[in-house]
């Protein structure tokens, strides 16, 4: 019975390593999807970004918005190194990576954080910071009925502002 399990498990393990299987835990992997700007007072504009599906390894992402006319006059406060992603080619997909410097998963939690690249023109930004995290709530449907629902948030950090995107997938 030891051996037919150890078999099973080999088995297994075979299958999700034949198959390209790769864990939603993966870094970077939970940031596919469109992102919204969470405050769209301050600034506004969305990101999608792409996970690449075959073997060639480039993952993309297209941002729209933030244009300069956003920031607010120099009167009002404003400061237009707080803009996000300012220096970006906007409405065209460009490729970008991760750099991640902490992870932590439990069963209601799961975070990373780290330095973002976006490759524009063929130049590699300076690293961006951010943090992605997500924790389950109880979010009540109009059957009065409890359901538990996921927030997904990702934060960016442009000239000492946080730029707090959520997941609109």
């Amino acid at each position: 019975m030891k051996t037919l399990a150890v078999c099973a498990g080999l088995l297994a393990a075979l299958l999700i390593t034949a198959c390209g299987f790769e864990p939603e835990t993966t870094p970077g992997t939970k940031l596919r999807g469109t992102w919204q700007s969470n405050d769209p007072t301050d600034y506004s504009g969305t990101l999608t970004i792409s996970i690449s599906s075959n073997n060639n390894n480039i993952n993309r992402i297209k941002i729209n918005g933030y244009g300069k006319g956003q920031t607010p006059s120099i009167l009002d406060g404003g400061d237009d190194n707080k803009r996000p992603f300012k220096d970006f080619t906007k409405d065209r997909s460009l490729e970008w990576y991760l750099e991640v410097a902490a992870q932590k998963n439990t069963s209601k939690y799961y975070s990373e954080e780290g330095m973002f690249f976006i490759i524009d023109l063929g130049v590699v930004s300076e690293g961006i910071p951010y943090t992605y995290y997500e924790d389950d709530y109880w979010e009540d449907n109009s059957s009065s009925t409890q359901y538990k629902a996921r927030n997904r948030i990702l934060c960016f950090t442009f000239g000492g502002r946080i730029e707090k995107l959520v997941n609109s997938d």
